[in-house]
């Protein structure tokens, strides 16, 4: 399953040639937004694993703020657009815990990086406290089974269906049937849910 990325870029022609440059490396881009509020909206309704975000998005409008948004709402990882590198700014943004930065002028390489990066630092930090979340199932009122348990943990790690099934040894059609029964059982509509609320287990 490809990584579904959000574009907040004020600039239409920019943001185009960084969507291009994601579709040509396999990834999948599921909006762009040319605002915070444009952003908001998009995220209310699809699906993101991953934002990219411009860091001045016009007057008044910053894709810092946006940020911390991101960090208080969403608890998804976001990695900065920025044609700047002072130490100031570099500073703010620091604190704001992004996931990466990509510096214009871009590449595919830069970007493949960037994002490699940000989704194994990431789902890492959620693996490195996988003892909480051993605990907190016991307050289920239905516990995932020990099964359901190691399929969380690989899809924690950013696996895709079929790289699941490759580590348990098992089909994809019998991790998607452990993912229905997981889902239920956490209410959860997707993997993106699945990741929002594990965060908030970790806290």
């Amino acid at each position: 399953m490809p990584l579904k990325i959000l574009i907040v870029e004020d600039d239409p022609i920019i943001a185009e040639d960084l969507a291009g440059c994601l579709a040509l490396l396999k990834y999948e881009v599921n909006g762009i937004a040319y605002s915070s509020k444009e952003a908001l909206s998009l995220l209310s309704t699809n699906e993101i694993d991953l934002a990219i975000l411009d860091i001045n998005l016009g007057v008044a409008d910053s894709g810092i703020q946006l940020a911390s948004i991101l960090n208080q709402e969403y608890l998804i990882p976001f990695i900065f657009l920025t044609a700047y590198s002072d130490d100031l700014l570099l500073k703010e943004l620091r604190e704001t815990l992004p996931a990466g930065f990509i510096l214009k002028p871009f590449d595919q390489y830069r970007i493949k990086a960037a994002i490699e990066i940000a989704r194994h630092t990431y789902y890492q930090v959620t693996h490195a406290y996988w003892h909480q979340l051993v605990a907190f199932n016991q307050q289920f009122i239905e516990p995932l089974t020990e099964r359901e348990l190691e399929l969380l943990q690989q899809l924690c790690r950013g696996l895709t269906n079929k790289e699941i099934g490759k580590a348990l040894f098992i089909s994809v059609n019998t991790v998607k049937t452990h993912l229905k029964s997981l889902y239920l059982k956490m209410d959860v509509r997707n993997r993106s849910e699945v990741i929002v609320k594990v965060q908030g287990w970790i806290k």
